[in-house]
């Protein structure tokens, strides 16, 4: 019985330890989110203003030759449709489902380009979203691993110079990326957009704000400025979402994680007390049966 004690009293204080470390993880990552929030409404703030300029200029798009609006031709003999998958994952677990449902958007959406004919790659920003696929024998033409702190614009910028330099050189016919779109602190879905070419009939009505606004000068010059900023900003937001909606996944995670561990401290207890109890009432019955042999 004192063993059963023991063992149920070292289980305690094991459960206890892990709930510990469950609560500081999720303050770490509510600490995390609401940094990434204020982050995501910035950058959502220049991507709105981006498009709005584009929207602005739209007479003028299709008139302008540049390489986010024109495809490459792949209709020339022994081309090859190639493909790029920008997938942007967590580099650490502990978040639920989070990457686990990322890994089969993005599945999904590879199944789908190579059933267009197309060869797929994928360009991997997180080890979660790396292993899965390198498991799968995915072709990864490119792997960066994302600082805790969040994607700084720096990041951003090696990621849309190594896309735009492989989609302007013809290496890849359409580019595509896979991130976690934040709805909020309990909800996100997994989501698949395609970032090059660009459709034209995407661009959305001009904002009612930017309607007196007069841009200059309004020339094919300010268009093409204006879609080289497209695609970092597009990243760069994406980004932002994934990794708020990472931390709130987090959150929630070991949020639920903290509350399983006191519900399992509670059975323990009841059980080391009841345990207890039985060896009080043990000791008490071999105490009287000793006196009454005594006697």
């Amino acid at each position: 019985m004192s063993n059963t004690i023991r063992d149920i009293r070292h289980r305690i204080k094991s459960v206890t330890s892990t709930q510990q470390i469950t609560r500081a993880m999720k303050m770490v990552a509510a600490a995390r989110f609401r940094r990434a929030e204020g982050k995501v409404e910035h950058a959502h703030r220049f991507l709105i203003r981006i498009n709005a300029v584009l929207a602005k200029l739209a007479p003028l798009i299709g008139r302008v030759d540049h390489p986010y609006i024109t495809a490459p031709a792949t209709d020339m003999p022994g081309s090859v449709r190639r493909a790029l998958v920008l997938h942007l994952t967590s580099d650490r677990g502990l978040c639920g489902a989070f990457n686990s449902h990322l890994n089969k958007k993005a599945q999904e959406l590879i199944s789908e380009l190579e059933g267009r004919g197309f060869e797929v790659e994928l360009f991997a920003v997180g080890k979660k979203g790396r292993d899965y696929f390198a498991k799968r024998g995915v072709q990864i033409c490119k792997y960066l691993e994302c600082p805790s702190a969040g994607p700084g614009w720096g990041l951003v910028r090696s990621i849309d110079r190594i896309v735009d330099d492989k989609y302007r050189q013809g290496v890849f016919t359409e580019v595509h990326i896979v991130y976690a779109d934040f709805i909020n602190v309990v909800r996100n879905i997994p989501t698949a957009e395609r970032l090059l070419p660009m459709d034209i009939s995407d661009v959305e009505d001009v904002p009612p704000e930017f309607e007196n606004v007069i841009l200059e000068p309004r020339s094919a010059e300010l268009v093409s400025y204006a879609l080289d900023s497209y695609l970092a900003a597009e990243i760069h937001c994406s980004m932002l979402i994934g990794y708020a909606s990472e931390n709130a996944s987090r959150m929630v995670a070991m949020d639920n994680a903290t509350a399983a561990a006191g519900d399992m401290i509670d059975v323990l207890t009841l059980e080391y007390n009841k345990a207890r109890q039985s060896a009080i009432t043990s000791e008490l019955l071999d105490i009287v049966g000793g006196a009454e042999a005594m006697d």
